[in-house]
């Protein structure tokens, strides 16, 4: 259980050390391992994957960008943290169609950065639009508008996103239901041209808006 405040006793997720020797990862990608926070049952924790690419590459003294050889294996941190600050400039406010960030932490596996973990109704991981689309829990119809007003809060904002997919959105039930981004904030690319120009980010997110309508039909068996 989460550390009730009122209690009198407040648990600062950032400021304490954990040790996540006995937790089991809850998921992994190519830079990064994404971990149960110990004490916030709404929180992860994410550390970089030892033996990285760009970890490999920082090491090895071959950097091919600035960003490598600047952030080492926590690149990807770097680019997300860049873009989080932007959109909240931009906005004033805290972006719901974004998992929060809030800080880091250190772990016994190097220093960990605190994420806000999105739950579904029961209390656990909120589903992604993959795994709602293998279950057919939703209609195709109600899909389609929670996608539509994921990508209009996308463009609205001017986010700066790349590799949206399936996995990397989950849907935030409730009374505001809707799909948040837990991954892929930022531009990947060594030449921002996204970055720089309202157009190509609306066009670039308007096809990827596309493909998701068209994957959700095709898998949903409509088209």
């Amino acid at each position: 259980m989460s550390p009730d405040p009122s209690a009198g006793s407040i648990i600062d997720p950032v400021a304490a050390y954990y040790d996540l020797s006995d937790v089991a990862p809850l998921t992994q990608g190519k830079s990064r391992i994404v971990y149960q926070h110990p004490a916030f049952d709404s929180l992860l924790i994410k550390v970089v994957r030892p033996g990285s690419r760009d970890e490999e590459r920082f090491e090895n003294a071959r950097p091919r960008r600035y960003s490598v050889w600047r952030f080492g294996g926590m690149r990807v941190w770097a680019r997300e943290y860049d873009e989080y600050i932007a959109l909240l400039w931009r906005s004033r406010e805290l972006p719901d169609y974004i998992s929060r960030y809030f800080g880091f932490c250190q772990t016994n596996f190097g220093p960990g950065m605190v994420v806000e973990k999105v739950l579904g109704p029961d209390g656990s991981m909120a589903q992604t639009l993959e795994s709602l689309l293998k279950e057919g829990r939703l209609e195709a119809d109600h899909l389609h508008r929670l996608v539509d007003r994921f990508f209009d809060d996308l463009i609205a904002s001017d986010a700066v996103v790349s590799g949206l997919h399936l996995g990397n959105i989950v849907l935030r039930e409730g009374p505001n239901e809707k799909f948040v981004l837990i991954d892929g904030l930022g531009d990947i690319v060594l030449i921002k041209t996204k970055m720089f120009s309202r157009r190509l980010r609306t066009r670039s997110l308007n096809r990827r808006r596309a493909n998701f309508h068209q994957q959700i039909d095709r898998k949903l068996n409509r088209g």
